[in-house]
């Protein structure tokens, strides 16, 4: 009696090598959401991983022994739907490594022959899906630096029809998108500088220096030389007007300086002026209560609300109620603009902070930076 064909694979509980004719249409059909061994020459690493290197893999020497985690793949037919003109380059491939490219590349230096994987086809669903699955999983490791983060959050970008979409899509804001924008600006010799600072060189470019630069106009036109001039242009700027700023404070005197925040003179001109207006018709009402009107003086209104009326209705008159103390706080409004302009950005950063709500600073933030991208884009 003939019997079923039987891989000794099989019975051992050992994946099976798949056939190199069987490449093209095997692992095709493979369903989701299961965990599988694939052969790890098998398996290609991401094209789009944002990682430009593996770096040095010693760390996950053990894995020839033991892998620690699974890596998450999609089948090859799944991605080429995404991407058909990497068919070439995939050939010979089951399953492309969407998170794990690291563990892949340690299991095929030090001998591993195969590896557990998760199959997860919903995850190549669009093409931003797949580049935000692999950016999840490499932000949450401390040795993506900010460059590698810049180009994988500016592809996710790049595959909707603008930076405002993207942000909406994917729950970003629109600062936090620009920041990441501006590194990608300056020469790859200053990106590397970047690169060298997050890494604990001190003789690096800072972020916060190199979101600066980053915005100046016509930036990414520059040689890397001319890049490093404009950052000493700018730092000189900031140094001058911070030393402006502090010699103007200075001679300001306690009448002119602005008033506190929430004190009555900081306030609104016409706030200012419905509140006195409020108070003295309450200090009227008092009066008209307690001490009736002479003989011969106008005759006293009828009750304490017409004294109330009348009152309020004399201060709301146009140019009545203190305009002395307008006019003071419009010169005052006027002394605080000079101050602003005098301030470098990260002092005048920490002026609206210090005024604004959290969540105001946060709206405003991202009102600067919408508009900053809607002019780019």
């Amino acid at each position: 009696m003939a019997g079923r064909r039987v891989n000794v694979a099989d019975l051992l509980g050992k994946p099976a090598a798949v056939k190199e004719q069987e490449t093209e249409g095997a692992a095709d059909a493979a369903s989701s959401d299961r965990l599988i061994h694939v052969k790890t020459a098998r398996l290609a690493p991401n094209p789009h991983n944002p990682r430009d290197s593996v770096g040095n893999l010693s760390d996950l020497s053990s894995i020839v022994k033991i892998q620690r985690q699974s890596l998450l793949v999609v089948t090859r037919a799944a991605y080429l739907l995404l991407y058909p003109d990497e068919a070439e380059q995939l050939r010979g491939c089951d399953f492309i490594v969407v998170n794990g490219c690291r563990r892949h590349a340690a299991a095929l230096e030090y001998g591993r022959e195969t590896l557990a994987c998760a199959v997860n086809d919903t995850v190549a669903r669009s093409r931003a899906a797949l580049l935000r699955a692999a950016l999840d999983e490499n932000v949450e490791r401390k040795d993506l630096d900010p460059i590698e983060e810049a180009k994988a959050v500016m592809a996710i970008v790049a595959e909707y029809e603008t930076a405002k979409a993207a942000a909406e899509a994917e729950g970003w804001t629109a600062a936090w998108i620009s920041q990441r924008k501006s590194l990608l600006k300056l020469h790859p010799d200053l990106q590397a500088m970047v690169r060298a600072h997050a890494a604990g060189e001190e003789a690096g470019l800072s972020i916060r220096r190199a979101r600066r630069l980053g915005t100046v106009k016509g930036i990414e036109g520059m040689t890397a030389e001319q890049q490093l001039a404009q950052l000493d242009v700018l730092e000189r700027d900031d140094a001058s007007k911070k030393a402006a700023a502090g010699r103007q404070a200075s001679s300001v005197s306690p009448e002119q300086a602005p008033a506190p925040a929430g004190s009555r003179r900081a306030q609104d001109p016409t706030t200012a002026g419905a509140e006195f207006a409020a108070v003295n018709s309450a200090a009227r009402l008092a009066l008209a209560v307690e001490d009736p009107a002479p003989a011969g003086s106008p005759a006293a209104p009828a009750s304490t609300s017409d004294a109330a009326a009348e009152f309020t209705a004399v201060n709301s008159e146009p140019g009545a109620g203190v305009p002395d103390q307008r006019g003071e706080e419009a010169e005052t409004t006027q002394q605080v603009l000079v101050d602003l302009a005098a301030m470098t950005i990260d002092d005048l950063a920490q002026v609206i902070f210090s005024t604004l709500s959290l969540d105001d600073t946060y709206r405003l933030a991202d009102a600067l930076a919408t508009r900053v991208l809607e002019a780019s884009d």
